[in-house]
């Protein structure tokens, strides 16, 4: 099972770990990053439990 963020997600993480690392020092943002990570591996064990966002095909003529 593959797990994919979308750009604006993934800019959202980003966006997080830079405040957490600057306002609340390493061992938050570690800790955050922990928490998405073993939501990741919740979400491959038990993929049925989750809402599956497929992007829609662009076609150009």
């Amino acid at each position: 099972m593959r797990v994919v963020f979308s750009s604006a997600a993934e800019r959202d993480v980003k966006r997080a770990l830079d405040f957490y690392l600057k306002e609340a020092g390493a061992e938050v943002a570690d800790d955050f990053i922990d928490r998405i990570q073993a939501k990741i591996e919740r979400i491959k064990s038990n993929p049925e439990s989750y809402r599956i966002i497929k992007r829609a095909s662009m076609c150009r003529s």
